[in-house]
């Protein structure tokens, strides 16, 4: 496989348009990941008679002409093996690099949509179960682009995402993702949130007794809620945890529980 170094100039984009997921990925963190790591994967191009006519990697090309890359590292279509060899190469590049969860997730939409991977395959490639692989592709068309961008800054991790992700709502996304940066929230209170904020029709009738009760402990709680007394929560069961450090204070804490009750 030879890679190829082509003049901008020579390469065409010839019978689609330029699609970055219905604008839900944001291109700059495409840039970004460019300028920081350097091309993951080269471009697929097909060799015409004075041009070079674009194959797979949209995305990639307009994130190095916002850089002003005047020669493309490219593959020819043609190239004996150039496929298998790519994945490879792209494969270690996702698992050497410190890339955030979506310059992650980005490589590996990459490898999908271009060289036609299932995700059970690229999973085993990359070492990790298909459901982990699945989180990371969903990320990219569910989550609001606000909220990608803080998982690509590290402000939120992809513990808080997956969580997100369990929301529809964009908008409701973005509400309790800006109380994660701004409060610094862990999971587990992300998940109350997720879980009071998913609509009522979502809902099993365990789940919304179970919210129901959520809400009346926390109405009750005051300051403790969060700090003192704390949720784990299950699909179809919860547990309860209490700190104390005095008898006393138990008592107030059950107190204040068997009130909500």
């Amino acid at each position: 496989m030879k890679l190829l170094m082509i003049d901008r100039d020579k390469i065409k984009i010839e019978g689609y348009r330029l699609r970055f997921k219905s604008g839900r990925m944001d291109i700059e963190e495409m840039v970004d990941s460019v300028r920081t790591h350097g091309l993951l994967c080269p471009i697929v191009v097909s060799e015409k008679k004075d041009h070079y006519q674009l194959i797979a990697g949209e995305r990639r090309l307009a994130a190095m002409d916002k850089l002003g890359w005047k020669k493309i590292p490219a593959i020819d279509q043609a190239s004996e093996g150039g496929a298998d060899i790519l994945i490879k190469g792209l494969v270690e590049n996702i698992v050497r690099l410190n890339l955030s969860p979506l310059e992650r997730a980005m490589a590996m939409q990459e490898i999908i949509e271009t060289y036609k991977y299932t995700q059970e395959e690229l999973a085993e490639q990359l070492g990790i179960d298909r459901s982990t692989a699945t989180h990371f592709l969903r990320m990219i068309h569910i989550l609001h682009p606000q909220v990608l961008k803080y998982v690509h800054e590290s402000s939120i991790t992809f513990g808080h995402a997956k969580v997100l992700m369990r929301l529809k709502d964009q908008s409701a996304q973005l509400k309790i993702a800006n109380r994660i940066v701004a409060e610094d929230l862990t999971i587990s209170q992300t998940a109350l949130l997720v879980d009071q904020a998913r609509p009522v029709s979502e809902l099993t009738p365990v789940e919304k007794e179970l919210n129901a009760v959520e809400r009346d402990i926390e109405k009750v709680s005051g300051p403790d809620w969060g700090e003192a007394i704390f949720v784990r929560q299950g699909k179809n069961k919860e547990q309860l945890t209490v700190d104390f450090n005095s008898r006393e204070k138990l008592k107030e804490l059950l107190l204040k529980i068997l009130e909500a009750l």
